[in-house]
């Protein structure tokens, strides 16, 4: 499901970038910068994404949950795994001060939730199953995933409209808990 970081981002003073990874793959989900800070986004996010992976398997080593990765001093890194699947990184201006990142990084993660639990209850089928493509990529691949977790033939779902009410929120809760899921088989 596509994040929109920059609307939450430009809420947020001191904030100088932010990132959403796919984990454990690495993946940039959403990116959002000031104009300033655009050119070296492909370096900067090669390197996050590398520190990203490490912190979520060394908290894992360890037999920690992971949840919010502070990185002090100039850096000005704030990264937060949000499910098992993506990893929140915000970077801040060095003039920040260590609580306000703290308090925003958790402040952008409430907004993100609340977002992704609004599309849930709000949105027609249509949309969830548009969600669930882009996450996909694959027409196919998202109907047989969507088939096997709702219990739903295949030849239901090329048809939604001929579902019963219960049938469609069979339907609702499986796109939900596959776009949870992320992209893992």
């Amino acid at each position: 499901m596509k994040i929109k970081l920059k609307d939450m981002a430009l809420r947020v003073p001191h904030l100088s970038f932010g990132f959403v990874f796919a984990m454990p793959e690495g993946l940039i989900v959403d990116v959002w910068a000031l104009p300033e800070q655009e050119a070296a986004m492909d370096v900067l996010a090669r390197a996050l994404v590398e520190l990203a992976v490490w912190a979520k398997a060394s908290s894992e080593l360890l037999g920690k949950k992971p949840s919010m990765l502070l990185l002090e001093g100039e850096m000005g890194l704030c990264g937060y795994v949000l499910d098992e699947r993506r990893f929140l990184m915000l970077g801040f201006s060095p003039a920040a001060p260590l609580g306000l990142m703290r308090h925003y990084t958790l402040c952008v993660v409430e907004d993100i939730h609340r977002e992704e639990a609004l599309l849930f209850q709000e949105s027609p089928i249509e949309t969830l199953f548009v969600s669930l493509l882009e996450q996909t990529g694959d027409a196919q691949t998202a109907l047989q995933r969507l088939a096997l977790r709702s219990g739903l033939p295949l030849e239901s779902l090329s048809r939604p409209h001929g579902l019963d009410a219960q049938q469609l929120a069979r339907l609702r809760a499986a796109v939900q808990a596959l776009l949870a899921q992320g992209n893992t088989p």
